[in-house]
């Protein structure tokens, strides 16, 4: 559907962890019909190997639960933050993809009301282009987060709340549309 091109962190003590260097964020629709998914991918330079434990993916199915957020990220950079919970062990873990800055502001945007529009409809089961504008920006809106880590590390967070269910890292290109949980590795 849609992918932008930037860093991905996760939350540990407080502060933000750097995951994958380089990385690209694309949401995608599933064979289930109202389900989409969140993709990360990290990227991999030729000739580069991985340890076997190395993720180079995580897949997170995207509703309500993402607790979605704009946010100012590590290097200034505009991005989004969501919240995943393992299925398994019921751990919560705040995720964050700063998007590259030579992303231009529009691309950005276009991706945080696409992720808006697919938890939209996750959660009403219709497509999103049967309500206006208004009613996808009402409904953005009412997804706001207080819990979004940004705000006390730069002062700036706008939460667009969306949802995410677990995310599941893979080690290979390919994406399952199952879902669970993953503890965070390094880049």
């Amino acid at each position: 559907m849609i992918e932008i091109s930037g860093s991905m962190y996760d939350n540990y003590k407080g502060s933000w962890r750097c995951l994958f260097n380089e990385c690209t964020a694309t949401i995608r629709k599933t064979d289930e019909e109202w389900v989409y998914q969140l993709i990360v991918n990290r990227h991999v330079d030729d000739g580069e190997d991985l340890d076997d434990d190395e993720v180079e993916q995580y897949v997170f199915d995207m509703d309500e639960s993402m607790k979605l957020a704009s946010e100012i990220g590590p290097c200034l950079n505009s991005g989004f933050s969501f919240t995943n919970t393992d299925d398994d062990s019921g751990k919560s873990t705040r995720f964050l993809v700063e998007v590259d800055a030579k992303v231009k502001a529009h691309m950005s945007d276009l991706f945080e009301r696409t992720a808006c529009q697919c938890i939209y409809e996750a959660k009403y089961r219709r497509s999103s282009d049967s309500a206006s504008d208004d009613a996808i920006f009402s409904f953005c809106s009412a997804l706001k987060t207080s819990s979004s880590l940004s705000s006390s590390a730069h002062g700036k967070s706008s939460a667009l709340n969306k949802s995410s269910s677990p995310a599941k890292p893979s080690s290979s290109s390919s994406s399952s549309s199952s879902s669970s949980s993953s503890s965070s590795s390094s880049s």
